[in-house]
């Protein structure tokens, strides 16, 4: 596993991690390379957004192969357990607002019959990893949990409340499920790790904290980085 592509939405998301890469050049206005001890490893700014990382993500498989895709970003977190500063393993993604709107109540793309819930990728209609990377200490030390993805962030009780009755999900972003979606369809081997920066709660932003969610992220992904260097 010598060739690493991590994308993140941001650069704030991913400068610190930057900051511990050796040689670092800048490829385009996206993208970034450099190398961690023995990996070689690319960076690319996703975007905010579904559309933006679908793209961006195809075009970089399209031009070069990878050995892992790894997307570190943050997140909105729905329980109780998982709190801010904490790191997940997301091994599940529902894209959650893709659908109509039937006199207030949402349905998506597989309930209205507009695309088998069983097309590929899709497994009831949901995007699973296949990829379990056991081997690697850092995945008994976080949980695996569900994500939803969505172009509209969850910030009133009412779209809370309906995306939880839906999909159960334990953390919320805006881009995880694209990046599922594109590497399942790529079939290239895929990790998504999130820091959690705030509850999903009614929108509240003097409640997140932002700062330590990308510090706990960036130490997890290289923890993860320098596991990977130690044992490939």
């Amino acid at each position: 596993m010598k060739k690493i592509l991590i994308i993140s939405a941001t650069e704030k998301e991913i400068n610190l991690l930057k900051q511990n890469l050796q040689g670092l050049t800048q490829v385009n206005a996206w993208t970034f390379s450099g190398k961690f001890n023995m990996l070689d490893i690319d960076i690319l700014i996703g975007g905010v957004g579904i559309p933006a990382n679908v793209y961006r993500l195809t075009k970089r498989l399209s031009e070069q192969h990878y050995d892992l895709v790894i997307n570190m970003g943050i997140a909105g977190s729905f329980s109780e357990k998982i709190r801010n500063g904490d790191v997940v393993n997301v091994t599940k993604e529902y894209f959650a607002d893709i659908g109509i709107d039937d006199n207030g109540q949402f349905k998506n793309i597989f309930e209205m019959g507009f695309l088998d819930k069983n097309t590929p990728p899709f497994v009831n209609g949901a995007l699973n990893n296949p990829f379990t990377f056991r081997k690697f200490e850092i995945f008994s030390k976080i949980p695996n949990v569900t994500g939803i993805t969505v172009n509209t962030t969850s910030g009133s009780e009412g779209c809370i409340v309906n995306r939880w009755i839906k999909y159960q999900p334990d953390v919320e972003s805006m881009e995880g499920a694209a990046v599922f979606y594109v590497c399942l369809q790529a079939k290239t081997p895929f990790i998504e790790l999130r820091s959690i920066s705030n509850k999903v709660e009614p929108r509240d932003v003097k409640k997140w904290d932002v700062p330590q969610a990308i510090i706990s992220l960036s130490n997890h992904v290289m923890f993860l980085l320098s596991e990977i260097n130690s044992k490939e």
